[in-house]
């Protein structure tokens, strides 16, 4: 079996979905078709394009997160993107339900392009480059709060333990006076 990029995954699998949701508009904007297999099409489509995704994102965080951390990154990444997924799909059939169903459409279609163009540029997977370096903290806390487990534990990469970074500036001591 052939090796397969994991950017090449991630962005084939956002242009099928771009493909199936253009194909979708120009139903809708022609009125419904009568083709069986032309729906069937559509949703081999829809499925390619959220596999490559799912297999692509999956395959980047196992290879790039460290034994201890990988259940609860995977979990983690799992967990969120059904959840941003639920609320933007909530969002764009409201969207549907008030304007037009064309637009969702057009938001999905312009998503999937923006995703792919931005993996395909940004995400260097297979020099180990690029976002990791900006993800990782930012992964080990949300795994770290997820799991219940100290910060402290967790590695940054380079097998040295953390303190956790807070947005927070401690307060300043006001040096003491002598009257």
């Amino acid at each position: 079996m052939a090796k397969v990029p994991i950017r090449r995954r991630i962005v084939t699998g956002a242009l099928f979905a771009a493909l199936a949701g253009a194909l979708s508009f120009v139903v809708e904007a022609t009125g419904p078709w009568q083709v069986a297999y032309f729906y069937a099409t559509l949703f081999v489509l829809l499925t390619l394009g959220e596999q490559g995704s799912i297999q692509g994102r999956m395959t980047y965080l196992v290879n790039h997160a460290s034994d201890h951390d990988r259940p609860a990154m995977v979990a983690t990444n799992s967990t969120t993107g059904w959840i941003v997924g639920i609320g933007v799909a909530a969002l764009l059939a409201m969207a549907g339900q008030f304007q037009d169903i064309r637009l969702p459409l057009v938001i999905l279609i312009g998503t999937n392009i923006a995703a792919a163009l931005y993996v395909s540029l940004m995400l260097d997977a297979d020099t180990d480059q690029g976002l990791r370096r900006a993800i990782r903290p930012a992964a080990a806390a949300a795994a770290a709060s997820i799991t219940g487990q100290n910060s402290l534990s967790m590695a940054d990469g380079s097998g040295r333990l953390h303190e956790p970074r807070s947005f927070i500036p401690a307060p300043r001591r006001r040096p003491a006076t002598r009257t």
